[in-house]
């Protein structure tokens, strides 16, 4: 969590209010976590995905942030959305010793 809100914050958006202990919301291996400033991370390990009859446990990770268009003075800013999501999934890895 801290290197994605390091990431952010490099990148000139503002993720110091995202903390790894205050999900603003929680559900059995999914959280949360949402600034006022639109910015939010949404962590789900329990995600299972089916392909044909196998089923593979997996992670999704949700990355919104807010983003300020430069083309208003082009087109109208109405036509862009206010936020901007990047989203990864990837199967669970599971290690064995």
């Amino acid at each position: 969590m801290n290197d994605v809100k390091d990431y952010l914050n490099n990148a000139g958006v503002d993720a110091s209010c995202l903390d790894a202990n205050s999900a603003t919301s929680t559900a059995d291996l999914s959280w949360t976590f949402t600034c006022e400033n639109g910015a939010s991370i949404e962590i789900n390990r329990g995600l299972l995905l089916t392909t044909g009859s196998l089923t593979v446990p997996s992670t999704r990770v949700v990355l919104t942030w807010p983003v300020k268009w430069k083309l208003d003075g082009f087109l109208p800013a109405a036509s862009f959305p206010g936020t901007v999501n990047a989203i990864v999934t990837m199967a669970n890895l599971t290690g064995s010793s």
